[in-house]
């Protein structure tokens, strides 16, 4: 039987990666690349360096939800989208979760408040140096292994 991993992907122009174990230590949390070229090299990589290890890869990607400026929903949108195609390249399955969807299944709330996503990624993640910026990434490698244990 294979070993899982778990794959947060947090999209935008500073997008965020994090891959978790099934005992949530992180094995890799990391700003993405800056061109779709080097995302798609690194996503890659992980997969199949892990792979080749006997591990498969599950991830969830957050979900981008209408609000806000129309250039950087569009940016976003893109962004997403982006992480999706190169999943399904790479063939590792995925699901969608919105930040109201994450963070219910993970039993919080932060009605946006990036202080509290940061709070609880530091409770479920305490040996990880936990920034604003990976935070959100963490929680959804996070809501990946949860997600997946129940399939």
């Amino acid at each position: 039987m294979s070993k899982t991993l778990y794959l947060g992907l947090d999209p935008g122009r500073r997008g965020r990666f994090a891959l978790i174990d099934a005992d949530q230590h992180a094995i890799e949390v990391c700003s993405l690349p800056k061109t779709e070229k080097d995302i798609v090299d690194h996503i890659e990589r992980v997969v199949r360096q892990h792979e080749i290890a006997g591990w498969l890869v599950k991830a969830v990607v957050e979900k981008i939800t209408p609000f806000g400026h129309k250039t950087a929903i569009h940016r976003l949108g893109e962004s997403a989208g982006f992480l999706r195609c190169c999943l399904y390249w790479l063939e590792v399955p995925f699901v969608e979760r919105t930040p109201q969807q994450w963070q219910r299944q993970l039993g919080f709330s932060s009605k946006g408040d990036i202080n509290v996503v940061k709070a609880k990624a530091q409770e479920i993640f305490p040996s990880v140096a936990v920034t604003h910026s990976t935070s959100s990434a963490l929680l959804l490698a996070e809501c990946a292994r949860l997600y997946y244990a129940r399939r």
